[in-house]
């Protein structure tokens, strides 16, 4: 076994992983305990596979290094550059005056910048993070209620890992180093550290752990060049500096060994070209006394098919049976100082803004430097054109004397020696022996080609037309003209904002295993939303994918904008208003609209009642005065042989762990939430898995029923009075026989509405 530094043993005793420094993985509860503790050899044989597979491809990783490299300069600004065959490296010229030696034989140049590619970078960046890609979780299996839990819980856990990561940021991150890079690696994974996310108790000894997402580059990120996807690398290598103390506090049982220095299986050219790119000087190609406390701390990820270039068949043996699913080993400088068992697939999505062969993909910027350095040189011959344009005047030595005119001080009103043996042809004055060099002028097709550079070309170029931040043209100046042509142009972008949205979901999926791992819940609120998750319920197998809208993300004022025509069509459409009355909707408009301070009735009452379900299924319902007296009945029914009383409902013989309050309760809204609650993947899982906390849950919301009901009853109006007969008095008519002349008398009774009639016939 390795044997542990005793200098550091305090470290080890008294300071948990993630106090001093990060600690990424599982969280354990010492140094010791780590999952995979490998022998000497076995440790050789690791550093020696690393070394062998990762250094096969040393000629191509050099170009895309300097590819990177030399974008992520012009990024900075640094962008007159020599390349140095000698030493590998750029030379970085300084603003202004540059004396670039042989190249110009010691003559100064003008060396300006006007950061085009940056402002290129910038529109990226702002395309691509307008908003947030949407992901969504699917159960595997529908018909399973542990994937369909998951499911639903891995939905409210996202929003706490996008919050937790700075979304934005991180696509900030990501458009980035596509423009500057091209190939980006997204890194998830769970890291305990006290110092960026705090500590549990207030003697600062149990540090805080969090999923956590970083980005890298090509400079960092070392991949087979030939590989056509992810599937197909057989290694992955992280590198990056940290400062000493930070590499010895992560590893303290080999502190003793930690010295400064690259990592295995890196080429010196690819420390010395992250170095120069983040040291912030002109000097850029050197390293110096000011990087000598800088450790490469070198992590490398080993698919299993790696073992196969370890010759001896047994110690290849042990560690297909260590490391099934491959494994990542970790180095400070050239020493080791850990290895855990993981899967490549399970922590890491590789990412290409466009597509291409291999991994040595361009970058998105990489097209913008040939028109940088023209604009570049267009500028110089300006800058010089402006600044040395006072011509420069000749005279005659034999007319005017130099050695005096050089040894007095120019002053106005100057008198200037003559030579007294001068000769000036006949019929010309003195003028006649000075000649003044014409004013240099600029071409004018070079201000039209410069025009064309910034302008078109540069827009084609790269995609980035000005209508994708609202821009119109000459002929198209119409809202809907405009429209069109910021899907044209935003289209241009597709492959680079489905890499982002695809990567995504994986980054998400991948996050949610990670912490599916944890021990303890995960307790916190999102807005007025409290969100409780236990590791259990995300053990369920899941799928994150991306959402079916295609195109770029919207904004805010596009979300508003549809959301306003939602509220509107809800006048004509009933059931479309019912649906955003939900709290859950309601939440929605409160969002899109902007209003922080908006008050959304409801909610409160609901987050309460939500809460009291948490308690609920955590505990038992309580037997009611019902329950003995059943018992007692049915005791004594059975003594008298009678048969036994059938038992009453089970909301009569019990009554929940948790009241209502009859007076102040809003019922309405919390038998809603309630229900919604009962119907959720999480309440159906809890009515397999725990039948009383169900039962006491399904017996408060019953109480707010009966409540609800019972006010219905107190609001139904009474059935109307019966209508009294209406009275009736008696009437007579008179008929005539026609024939006779004789009358007869007829009495009737009629309505009192009724008026009498004079029958004739």
């Amino acid at each position: 076994m390795a044997e542990k530094s005793k200098k550091y043993q305090d470290i080890i005793d008294n300071f948990k992983p993630g106090v001093l420094a990060p600690h990424e993985g599982p969280p354990l509860e010492s140094f010791d305990a780590a999952p995979i503790t490998l022998s000497r050899s076995q440790q050789k044989k690791l550093e020696s596979l690393v070394r062998s597979i990762t250094r096969r491809d040393l000629y191509p990783r050099r170009f895309e290094v300097r590819a990177a490299r030399l974008a992520r300069f012009y990024y900075r600004g640094d962008q007159h550059l020599i390349w140095n065959a000698d030493e590998n490296t750029w030379d970085v010229a300084t603003h202004g005056n540059y004396n670039t030696g042989e190249d110009t034989n010691g003559e100064s140049q003008e060396r300006y910048v006007l950061n085009i590619f940056l402002q290129c970078a910038k529109t990226l960046i702002a395309s691509l993070t307008q908003s947030q890609p949407g992901v969504r979780f699917l159960a595997c299996n529908p018909k399973d209620t542990q994937d369909i839990a998951t499911a639903a819980a891995a939905e409210k856990l996202k929003l706490i890992i996008e919050r937790n990561n700075n979304l934005n940021d991180l696509i900030t991150q990501a458009s980035m180093r596509f423009w500057t890079d091209g190939r980006t690696g997204f890194y998830t994974r769970y890291v305990t550290n006290g110092q960026k996310y705090g500590f549990k108790d207030d003697k600062f000894k149990d540090p805080i752990g969090q999923e956590q997402v970083d980005v890298y580059g090509v400079l960092e990120l070392k991949v087979p060049i030939g590989a056509k996807d992810q599937s197909e690398c057989m290694f992955l290598q992280l590198s990056h500096e940290i400062d000493i103390s930070d590499a010895k506090a992560r590893n303290p049982q080999y502190a003793d060994k930690i010295t400064p220095g690259s990592g295995v299986g890196e080429d010196e050219y690819d420390r010395t070209a992250r170095l120069s790119v983040i040291q912030g000087t002109q000097l850029l190609s050197q390293t110096g006394d000011s990087f000598s406390n800088l450790i490469t701390y070198q992590r490398t990820w080993l698919r299993p098919s790696a073992f196969l270039e370890i010759d001896d068949e047994d110690v290849r043996s042990e560690f297909f049976e260590l490391f099934p699913n491959g494994c990542m080993v970790g180095f400070c400088g050239k020493t080791y100082v850990e290895c855990r068992a993981e899967n490549m697939d399970d922590h890491w999505v590789l990412a290409r803004p466009t597509p291409g062969d291999g991994q040595d993909t361009p970058s998105l910027g990489r097209p913008v430097v040939e028109i940088q350095e023209m604009i570049n040189d267009l500028i110089a011959i300006r800058m010089s054109t402006y600044k040395y344009q006072i011509p420069a005047v000749w005279f005659d030595p034999n007319v005017i004397d130099g050695d005096a005119f050089s040894d007095q001080q120019s002053s106005p009103g100057m008198h200037y020696p003559v030579k007294e043996d001068h000769e000036i042809p006949p019929g010309s004055g003195i003028a006649s022996a000075f000649y003044e060099e014409p004013m240099a002028t600029i071409s004018p097709d070079m201000g039209q080609w410069l025009d064309e550079l910034l302008g078109p070309i540069l827009q084609n170029i790269t995609g980035l037309q000005p209508a994708i931040f609202g821009g119109a043209d000459e002929s198209n100046e119409t809202a809907s003209g405009i429209a069109q042509l910021r899907s044209a142009s935003l289209a241009q972008l597709g492959p680079s904002w489905s890499a982002i949205k695809n990567s995504y979901a994986k980054i998400i999926e991948q996050a949610v295993r990670c912490a599916s791992n944890r021990a303890d819940k995960v307790s916190t609120s999102i807005g007025s939303e409290i969100i409780d998750i236990d590791p259990e319920d995300l053990k369920g197998n899941v799928m994150c994918f991306p959402d079916q809208t295609e195109g770029l993300p919207q904004s805010l004022d596009q979300k508003s904008a549809a959301m306003e025509l939602l509220v509107t069509s809800s006048a004509t459409l009933p059931a479309l208003g019912i649906v955003l009355q939900d709290p859950n909707n309601i939440e929605l408009l409160k969002e899109y609209s902007g209003l922080d301070d908006l008050t959304i009735p409801g909610a409160d009452e609901r987050n309460k009642q939500l809460s009291e379900i948490k308690e609920l299924i955590g505990s038992t319902p309580v037997p009611s005065p019902q329950m003995e007296l059943w018992k007692q009945l049915n005791a004594t029914a059975m003594q008298a042989g009678h048969p036994e009383i059938p038992k009453p409902p089970l909301n009569i013989l019990y009554t929940p762990s948790v009241p209502i309050d009859i007076d102040f309760d809003d019922h309405q809204i919390e038998f809603a939430a309630g229900k919604e609650w009962i119907n959720s993947p999480e309440g159906q899982k809890e009515r397999e898995n725990n039948a009383d906390g169900f039962m006491n849950v399904r017996l408060h919301l019953l109480l707010h029923k009966a409540e609800i009901d019972k006010q219905a009853a107190q609001n139904v109006p009474p059935p109307p009075m019966p209508k009294p007969p209406t009275p009736k008095i008696p009437t007579k008519s008179i008929k005539s026989n026609s024939l006779t002349g004789a009358s007869e008398t007829e009495i009737k009774d009629l309505p009192v509405t009724e008026a009498p009639t004079n029958e004739v016939q």
